[in-house]
């Protein structure tokens, strides 16, 4: 059987009712835009779905970078070689032990619907269905979606969705509001305690976009479980100008890291050849300006130049302690405990201060 059309013709769910009524075996195609995503059917019966940045197998990689303790290695080289053939690799990760029966039967579950429901929220593009003889590669534990509870599911979360990215946004960094929640030794289930698990993947300074690449959980359970932690004021969202801030200085990082060996030489030799200049300028300053002014005067020009340099060291810190606690500091002597100022960065703003109070006395 050969069908195809546009969703504007006809909604996918009654495309998918149709599939069920004929207990028909093929594959589903879905294209949107730049988007693709495709739903296997077996008399029928959904059995498996995925789209091309939510797929069982990557997800699954996610899963076991967290809680296996057998090799990285060993797991990529096998996800890898049966990519394509979701039915052999789930029964090789079963039996080399990377993961239980349940713990696959429960992700599986959780991914597949998520990402058949999130399938509905596609109005326009269009779909095609071809029949097929067999679908055993995507067989995957005997799992069976009924079409109805599908369909009904995915009628539920549409307005969910859109009231959900109100607050949650694919640029969006969250920040928690406590360190209380924090473990490095997260062992619970992370579809039964999704809160939890996000909550060890939010370090203010990545995107919702990251947190969804990065997680084992569907971008429908991400942003689900982000709304919750939202509502509760367990997390809480930074703002656009923070935001940028923390990408940028994200990305001028990850520059750095990507710099060659010949620019980096070029970097340092422009760096020394500065330092140069300034030492030859400042000495130039000193000749013709410091010497020939009072002794007090050279002292106050000097306490201006450290305080002004401080001042710019606190305000860099206060980004810092902000992203992660999600508030600015009361006292500099927290960025101090903190180790994101130095002592000397506090002698000179208290300098610069009493120097302020004795001039406004004199005056």
């Amino acid at each position: 059987m050969v069908l195809s059309g546009t969703l504007r013709e006809f909604i996918l769910a009654d495309v998918f009712q149709l599939l069920t009524q004929q207990k028909i075996t093929g594959k589903l195609i879905l294209n949107s835009g730049k988007n693709e995503g495709f739903v296997i059917f077996k008399n029928g019966q959904i059995i498996y779905a995925e789209k091309d940045n939510e797929k069982l197998s990557e997800k699954t990689l996610n899963y076991l970078k967290r809680f296996s303790k057998k090799p990285l290695d060993s797991i990529n080289e096998t996800i890898s070689s049966l990519n394509n053939d979701i039915h052999a690799l789930t029964f090789e990760l079963i039996k080399r032990g990377f993961l239980t029966k349940e713990e696959m039967s429960t992700m599986a579950e959780s991914v597949i619907e998520d990402i058949c429901c999130s399938l509905f929220l596609w109005k326009t593009g269009t779909y095609r269905f071809a029949s097929l003889r067999t679908v055993e590669e995507f067989t995957l534990l005997n799992l069976i979606f009924p079409v109805e509870n599908i369909i009904m599911e995915a009628m539920r979360r549409t307005d969910e969705w859109y009231r959900m990215q109100e607050f949650v946004k694919i640029d969006t960094v969250f920040v928690r509001n406590s360190k209380e929640f924090i473990t490095d030794n997260f062992t619970s289930a992370p579809f039964k305690e999704p809160q939890s698990y996000l909550l060890n993947h939010i370090d203010g300074t990545s995107p919702v976009s990251e947190i969804v690449k990065d997680s084992c959980l569907s971008e429908y359970k991400v942003y689900e479980t982000l709304y919750n932690l939202c509502l509760d004021n367990t997390i809480v969202p930074l703002s656009d100008q923070f935001t940028r801030s923390v990408k940028a200085a994200l990305e001028h990082k990850k520059r750095e890291h990507s710099v060659s060996p010949y620019a980096s030489l070029i970097s340092i030799t422009s760096v020394v050849c500065t330092i140069t200049l300034l030492i030859f300028t400042f000495s130039l300053l000193i000749n013709k300006v410091f010497l020939s002014r009072p002794l007090d005067e050279f002292y106050k020009f000097n306490n201006e130049i450290n305080s002004s340099v401080s001042q710019q060291n606190v305000s860099i810190a206060d980004l810092y302690y902000h992203t992660f606690f999600g508030k600015k500091a009361d006292q500099v002597e927290q960025l101090s405990s903190f180790k994101l100022i130095g002592k000397k960065d506090i002698l000179n703003l208290k300098s610069e201060e009493k120097l302020t109070s004795e001039s406004k006395d004199k005056k």
